[in-house]
């Protein structure tokens, strides 16, 4: 058996969501899910590519992660000013072209600042590089941007990290390669 919920919505669409109870909050807990897997989308292929860092320590994932909030507001609140200068298209469906956050965050790629200076953040460093045709970043519309933006670790991060790394050296200097293997792993995972 199975229970059906359903919300007429302001755009006269029919929301309509099925579940295997019976549950009074199916279409508000549906619209905290849906918020939820939109946060997820900003921060993987559609925004930030989180995904793509691998990183495995919880200590440099909440650092990436803080960092990315922070430019995801940045993000949205910039789309959200340049929606009321010069609205988002509606295409024939009803929906728009991009959404606000996609809008804010081409604008803000677009900047010669990141280009040329590039700074320091939570032990990143951010910049946008130039770029060929071929490798460079696109924005909403596929047009070609002329460059690529690259977080990188900070040189201060690099060097606390070798730094680690020169120490348990130090401290396994006649220790078996199995037992320094075994100590390097986790920090060179990171």
């Amino acid at each position: 058996m199975v229970y059906v919920s359903a919300l007429r919505l302001e755009s006269g669409e029919l929301l309509i969501v099925i579940t295997p109870e019976s549950c009074s909050t199916a279409i508000s807990d549906y619209g905290r899910r849906w918020g939820i897997e939109t946060l997820f989308g900003m921060f993987k292929t559609r925004g930030f590519c989180l995904e793509s860092t691998h990183f495995q320590d919880s200590e440099r994932l909440s650092k990436l992660i803080a960092l990315m909030t922070l430019a995801l507001c940045w993000a949205v609140k910039t789309g959200e000013w340049l929606h009321q200068l010069n609205p988002i298209k509606v295409k024939k469906h009803g929906r728009k072209q991009t959404s606000i956050f996609r809008y804010g965050l081409n604008y803000l790629r677009s900047f010669d600042f990141f280009v040329k200076v590039g700074f320091d953040f939570l032990g990143y460093y951010i910049r946008q590089y130039p770029s060929g045709r071929h490798k460079s970043a696109r924005n909403g519309a596929g047009q070609i941007l002329g460059f690529n933006t690259l977080i990188t670790p900070s040189k201060q991060s690099l060097s606390k990290h070798q730094e680690s790394i020169k120490k348990t050296l130090k401290k396994h200097k006649y220790a078996s390669q199995i037992d320094l293997i075994n100590d390097l792993n986790p920090i060179i995972r990171g």
